[in-house]
C-alpha cells in the first residue's frame, strides 16, 4: 500500500501518512485533466491511498503563484517535504531553475 497524490481526495496528506509512504512510496500522476477522474479511480482500485495536498504555492514559470496549479514534480516534492524527506525534495527540484524558489516558498510544508 502506498500513496497516490489525488487532487480529488478529501483526505489531505500529513505526517501521519509517513508510514504509508515509507512502505509503498508516493505516486504522482501526470495525465490529462479530462481523464483524471477515471485515472484516479483506477489507482484507488490498485490499493493506493489517495491524498490531496494542502495549500502549495507553485514556482513553475507557467503557473507561478497560482495556488494549487502544480507540476507533477512540484506535487511530489510537496509530498516529500510533508513526509520529512527535505533532501529528496530539494534534489528533485534542483533540476529546475525555479526549483529552489519552490522549496523556499513552501518551507511551511516541512513535516506539517
Amino acid at each position: 500500500m502506498g500513496i497516490v497524490l489525488d487532487p480529488f481526495s478529501t483526505n489531505e496528506l500529513n505526517s501521519d501518512d509517513i508510514p504509508l509512504a515509507e512502505v509503498g512510496g508516493i505516486v504522482g500522476v501526470d495525465c490529462s485533466w479530462n481523464k483524471a477522474p477515471e485515472t484516479f479511480s483506477r489507482l484507488r482500485l490498485m490499493g493506493l491511498e489517495p491524498r490531496s495536498l494542502p495549500s502549495v504555492i507553485p514556482a513553475n514559470p507557467v503557473n507561478s503563484g497560482k495556488l494549487g496549479k502544480l507540476t507533477t514534480a512540484e506535487a511530489i516534492a510537496s509530498a516529500l517535504l510533508i513526509c520529512g524527506e527535505n533532501l529528496h525534495a530539494e534534489e528533485i527540484m534542483s533540476i529546475f531553475k525555479w526549483g529552489p524558489a519552490f522549496i523556499k516558498l513552501n518551507s511551511h510544508l516541512k513535516e506539517s
